[in-house]
């Protein structure tokens, strides 16, 4: 099976690999503030194991490719 991951322009992934939420702390966390209600990268990753343990260390794939539209 293939797994598809999409990250945006100018990233590192082939310095660095993928990094999950708890491990790049540069990430954009304003989605994740917003739900969780925490502040700071470390209550967002806290809120998250408290959700779904393992979830701060997950990374985000697609079984399929995308398929890009006008909005996409």
């Amino acid at each position: 099976m293939k797994l598809y991951h999409y990250v945006t322009k100018g990233n590192n992934v082939l310095d660095v690999g993928l990094l999950s939420i708890s491990k790049n702390p540069k990430t954009d966390i304003t989605y994740y503030t917003k739900r969780s209600g925490a502040k700071t990268h470390k209550g967002v990753c806290a809120w998250m194991e408290k959700c779904f343990k393992g979830r701060s260390r997950s990374i985000r794939c697609f079984t399929t490719p995308l398929q890009w539209t006008k909005k996409v």
